[in-house]
């Protein structure tokens, strides 16, 4: 097993060096110094740099193997899938340079992980699973991650900033944390049945989570009445039973039971954008709430430049024009 001298990490309290991994180091490496918050290995991508190495092609440059010193023990943040294509692909020494950095507890492990150089390694999943973020908000990593999705959603208000915006890790776990509250009880109230997958959309927990949210801020102090309203409506959505044709809630399980989500336009009358999705889910709560029917729930094919926000008790689509309602 690898170890580096203490008094090497300095007032930097990082060292480098370069190490000639073999087969056998590789695997003492991996078990000996495996983080737990590591995401789980692709074996595609191990055979793939595998073959690197056996063509002469693998670059040992291109990225440390990076190593979180903690009490002492050590964990391995990165290179995972290097180490795995030594010890069981190409099956020969093979040279990497190594970073040691010294880990202010779990926490700085953690962040060590998340943080490392290439932005492009790391998914949300993988840094809110390495700070727990699941286990302190009792849910799985999978709700997590769908809350993750729908603030990253209302962050770029619904895809009509006309440029994706990649929004630093650390800031979409502040904001799960502030918003998981009003997704939870929507998830609850939505689960099961046949249109299950579709309420987890971002496009219809975003504006489900707003109405949990904000409604009864709006209209009421009495919260609980009116969370109850949201539920009511959420929940009939989801069952798509016992209501008349022209209720609002109908139509739009309808339309959700018929439609599919996709990145960009309107595809053959049957795919829809986020946006479109968001606005539909607006449009059947505004007209339910105000106690109006629907005779069809039409969707434009090419959305307005608004999205859908709160303003006066109605999520409401109008951008600059509706957060001055």
């Amino acid at each position: 097993m690898i170890k580096i001298d203490q008094r090497k990490l300095g007032k930097r309290r990082a060292a480098q060096e370069w190490v000639t991994v073999t087969p056998e180091l590789a695997a003492e490496i991996l078990e000996q110094a495996h983080y737990e918050g590591q995401r789980k290995a692709h074996g595609r991508h191990v055979r793939y740099l595998g073959d690197q190495m056996d063509q002469g092609k693998f670059d040992p440059t291109s990225q440390q193997i990076n190593i979180a010193i903690h009490e002492g023990s050590y964990r391995l943040v990165n290179g995972v899938h290097r180490l795995m294509a030594v010890r069981d692909i190409h099956k020969k020494p093979v040279e990497f340079p190594f970073m040691y950095v010294q880990a202010d507890g779990e926490h700085g492990v953690a962040e060590r992980y998340s943080k490392f150089d290439n932005p492009q390694v790391r998914k949300f999943r993988d840094t809110s699973s390495a700070y727990k973020q699941y286990e302190r908000l009792g849910t799985t990593k999978s709700t997590v991650g769908k809350v993750g999705s729908v603030v990253n959603l209302l962050q770029r208000k619904f895809g009509t900033t006309g440029e994706y915006m990649r929004l630093d890790h650390q800031a979409v776990m502040e904001l799960v944390d502030e918003w998981y509250p009003f997704c939870k009880p929507y998830l609850d109230d939505t689960a099961g049945g046949e249109l299950s997958s579709k309420m987890s959309n971002r496009s219809t927990m975003a504006i489900g989570a707003i109405t949990y949210r904000y409604y009864p801020i709006v209209h009421t102090t009495d919260k609980e009445t009116h969370a109850e309203l949201a539920s009511e409506f959420w929940s009939s959505v989801a069952t798509g039973e016992m209501m008349r044709q022209d209720d609002p809630r109908l139509r739009l399980h309808q339309f959700l039971l018929k439609a599919k989500s996709r990145g960009g336009n309107n595809q053959a009358g049957a795919a829809f954008s986020p946006l479109q999705i968001s606005l539909a889910c607006s449009r059947a709560w505004n007209a339910w709430q105000q106690g109006n029917t629907l005779n069809r729930l039409s969707i434009p094919k090419v959305p307005d430049t608004g999205y859908p926000i709160m303003g006066t008790g109605r999520v409401v689509g109008g951008g600059q024009a509706a957060e001055e309602e």
